[in-house]
Order: C-alpha cells, then sequence, then structure tokens
C-alpha cells in the first residue's frame, strides 16, 4: 500500500483513526502510508489511536523502538502491552510507563497487562487501574485487537475511563476464550451478560491481553 492509495475524504470523515505498529513494521511504503495517514487524520482533526506492537521478528527493534516513540507523539491514544511497554522503555514501572508517554504529547494511553486488567492514564487525571476477568483462556489471538476497539467504541460513548476499561477488559478476556482472532470476539449482549453473572456471583468468569 502507498500513500496515494488512501481516500481523504473516507479518512476525514472518520471520529477516530487507528492503526498499529505492525502495519508500519510489514514494509517502508506501508510505514510512509501510516505516516501520512496520521498526518492527514491530525489535519482533519479526526482523533488518532495507535497500538505500538512492537514486534521484533518483524523489523530490527532499535527502528521499531525509533519509529514506534516518534509515532507516539503525534497520536491522541496510545495502547501498549506489558511487552511493548518492556521493549520501549525498559523495567519502568507501569504508572512511570504511563506518565511517560503522555508527557509525549497523547492525552490518553492504556497499558494492557493480561489477566492483570489495564492500567489507564490521562492528561486529566490520577492513572486508573482496573482490574482483570478471570476466564479459562484458550487462545489470545486479537485479544489486544478486540481490547482496543472495545475501549474505543466506550470512550468514544462517553463512557467514564475506568468503566471503559472494565468493558475492555471483558471483551478481551472473552476473545481469548475462543479459538482464532474473529470468531470468539464477544457481542454486547454477551459481553454484559457475562460482566453481571461474574459480579453476582452466578458464573466463574484470565487474559485481556
Amino acid at each position: 500500500m502507498q500513500p496515494q492509495d488512501m481516500d481523504p475524504a473516507y479518512l476525514g470523515a472518520a471520529r477516530v483513526f487507528h492503526t498499529s505498529g505492525i502495519s508500519q513494521a510489514i514494509s517502508d511504503s506501508t510505514r510512509a502510508t501510516v505516516d501520512a495517514a496520521v498526518d492527514l487524520a491530525k489535519s482533519r482533526r479526526v482523533l488518532v489511536s495507535y497500538d505500538a506492537n512492537v514486534r521484533p521478528k518483524l523489523w530490527p527493534l532499535a527502528t521499531a523502538q525509533s519509529v514506534i516513540k516518534a509515532t507516539i507523539s503525534r497520536t491522541d491514544v496510545v495502547f501498549l502491552s506489558t511487552e511493548d511497554a518492556e521493549y520501549l522503555y525498559g523495567g519502568m514501572r507501569a504508572e512511570d510507563v504511563a506518565n511517560h508517554v503522555l508527557a509525549a504529547g497523547p492525552r490518553l494511553v492504556v497499558l494492557k497487562q493480561g489477566a492483570g486488567g489495564c492500567l489507564i492514564g490521562s492528561t486529566e487525571g490520577a492513572p486508573i487501574q482496573v482490574p482483570g476477568w478471570q476466564v479459562q483462556v484458550l487462545d489470545t489471538t486479537g485479544a489486544g485487537d478486540a481490547f482496543d476497539a472495545a475501549f474505543l467504541v466506550e470512550w468514544m460513548r462517553g463512557t467514564p475511563l475506568e468503566k471503559a476499561g472494565r468493558f475492555a477488559n471483558a471483551v478481551g478476556a472473552l476473545t481469548s476464550t475462543g479459538l482464532g482472532a474473529v470468531h470468539p470476539i464477544p457481542t454486547r449482549a454477551r459481553v454484559e451478560v457475562f460482566m453481571t453473572q461474574v459480579e453476582t456471583g452466578t458464573t466463574k468468569g484470565g487474559s485481556t491481553e
């Protein structure tokens, strides 16, 4: 894919543009396309969301660190897994990672911590630790992407950060109970039933990453 393949009108009409480090790692042309898309989104006041998705097997770690950190500074919302944070910021505590990312420019950062839930950092307040949900994990493929989508949808709906985090944790957890990246993604109805059952003790509920 090349930058000229983008449809400026389509992207400019979006409420949010989400991309990831994997798209940048695939090739030089896709990296250039992501850069151009971020520039276009920002020029049209479209919210830019970014999942670092550090994958050293796809490109040299030093290059990944440089490109991803530069991209983080140009985005509004950043998602990092525990592994991403380790690759990018060494042994920093989660709260310190959140503060470091926010200092680079984003307004919101979400650290996905697997069964531990997530930590949400915001320019509007102190970091929020949100507990995870206990489930029988079968396959974590796609769970992180499902988490990202769920969190963004809830946040864009005006849901408070902690509640958005709890919902996203549940979506990620339920996605990890099935095989594959698409089929296990739960409906909103299933997520709400699951959360209610766990909270009321009527079922056994782990991974969100």
